[in-house]
Order: C-alpha cells, then sequence, then structure tokens
C-alpha cells in the first residue's frame, strides 16, 4: 500500500511540476510599415501598408480640396495607425523625407514612414 501511495504521490509531483515547465516563447510577429506619399503638385495621395510578410497594401486617399489634402492624408494615417494599435502593432520609429526634388532644390513630393513592431 505504501509503494501504490508513494508512487501516486510522485506521479502526481511530477505533472504538478510539468505545469511549471517554461514553454517555448511565442515566435515574434516581425515589423509593419505604413507609409504615406503625398505629390506637392496634382494628385495621388496614397497610404501604403507593408505587412510583416512582405505584402503590400496600397490605399488612395480622397482629399476634399488641394489645400486641405496634407490634412487629409493625416487623418487617414491618423485612422490606420489607430487600427493597427488596436491589433497590437505599436510605432518604434517615424521619419519624413522629401522623394523628389527640383535641381534648384524645390520638394515636390514628400513621404513619411511608420515602423511598427508586433507587443
Amino acid at each position: 500500500m505504501k509503494k501504490v501511495f508513494l508512487s501516486a504521490a510522485l506521479a502526481l509531483a511530477v505533472a504538478g511540476s510539468w505545469a511549471f515547465y517554461p514553454k517555448a516563447a511565442a515566435e515574434p510577429a516581425g515589423y509593419m510599415m505604413v507609409v504615406s506619399n503625398v505629390p506637392l503638385l496634382g494628385s495621388g495621395i496614397t497610404l501604403n501598408t507593408f505587412t510583416s510578410d512582405g505584402q503590400r497594401v496600397e490605399t488612395l486617399v480622397p482629399f476634399t480640396k488641394m489645400r486641405y489634402r496634407f490634412t487629409d492624408l493625416h487623418s487617414a494615417e491618423v485612422l490606420k495607425l489607430n487600427q493597427l494599435r488596436r491589433e497590437g502593432w505599436r510605432i518604434i520609429s517615424t521619419s519624413s523625407i522629401p522623394t523628389s526634388t527640383s535641381d534648384e532644390g524645390n520638394i515636390f513630393s514628400t513621404e513619411t514612414t511608420y515602423v511598427l513592431e508586433k507587443n
């Protein structure tokens, strides 16, 4: 009887300690980028999302008037970034650069890039 009780107690202790055994960490989701591009002349405001598996989703951003296109773009950026935040992504880096200039130094388009990582 003592052997049965001892074996059962030992089996219970092993099973209980198995619950505290470290589990393999979930694989990181990688990084995601949201890139907005607005030409200073003309139309064609775009918001590109590059997912962690390398796929690109392009969204054309409608704007109400030419002078409000930056406001409309920023509004679309905030909506997209808030959506991604609800999905568990957080911004780790932001940059804004002119992407095309003339010989005289006039800027013709700008690009803003947000790099995100999964929480």
